[in-house]
């Protein structure tokens, strides 16, 4: 009888250590997902306006500060200038605006976003059939802003203005 009994309790302990064993953990047990993101295989799928890799940060924020740098058009001289930005939240969570010190009076407005490892504020192109102007707005290690501005004014057709306007500025916050 004991040794039926000492049987059973091998097998037993076996048995349980080999489904114990074959079991897959699931790699979400300890995962934490904020702000209502997902967990899958470990990683957390943030939703929009979200971002890091438990969704704790807001992806607008990234942006918002102060950028202290300097301006330069068509290889001209630099010119001292600063890129203020701030959140747009009355048009959307991940909606900003922007103010260049040189040329406060023009306040632009978009939308941040990320793509891959690419941080970026979408303006929109302001275009009529005389003037266009554009711009690519990229943030790079948190700090640093850079502004690309290209813009095409014929409202004299006596001169052909094509403008490429460059500023790079990096964060005045710790």
């Amino acid at each position: 009888m004991k040794q039926s009994l000492l049987t059973i309790f091998i097998l037993s302990a076996i048995l349980g250590t080999t489904i114990f064993l074959a079991c897959e953990k699931d790699p979400c047990t300890n995962q934490s997902c904020m702000h209502g993101g997902s967990c899958g295989n470990g990683i957390c799928t943030c939703p929009k306006g979200y971002d890091g890799p438990y969704c704790e940060y807001r992806t607008v924020d990234r942006f918002l500060g102060v950028f202290a740098g300097s301006t330069t058009c068509d290889n001209g001289a630099p010119v001292w200038d600063t890129a203020f930005v701030y959140a747009d939240t009355a048009k959307g969570a991940m909606n900003v605006k922007m103010v260049m010190h040189t040329n406060r009076y023009d306040t632009l407005y978009g939308v941040a976003s990320i793509s891959q490892s690419v941080w970026s504020i979408t303006l929109p192109v302001e275009s009529d059939t005389n003037f266009y102007r554009m711009f690519q707005v990229t943030l790079q290690s948190n700090n640093k802003l850079s502004v690309n501005i290209f813009s095409d004014d014929k409202r004299n057709p006596n001169l052909e203005v094509k403008e490429s306007c460059s500023f790079v500025g990096w964060s005045t916050q710790p």
